[in-house]
């Protein structure tokens, strides 16, 4: 999930792309499309939806069972 939030946190947080300094304007907006109640972006090549990549992480987020997080702290 992280690798996958990777791809849309600089042009959504920051507004610029992760390669290249300055803001995500003019031929680098990564806004193509409005569709299906969904903002699409191309971002890298690869096209996302933000509907279903905000299903994606609430799916992962109800995996998490509170022994995952719950546990002894190593000492040492």
């Amino acid at each position: 999930m992280k690798e996958q939030l990777a791809k849309v946190r600089m042009p959504f947080a920051k507004q610029e792309k992760s390669a290249r300094r300055g803001p995500v304007d003019g031929p680098y907006n990564s806004l193509v499309s409005v569709g299906g109640k969904s903002l699409i972006f191309e971002i890298e090549g690869a096209t996302i939806g933000s509907r279903e990549l905000m299903n994606e992480v609430e799916a992962f987020f109800a995996c998490i069972q509170p022994a995952d997080v719950l546990a002894k702290f190593p000492e040492g």
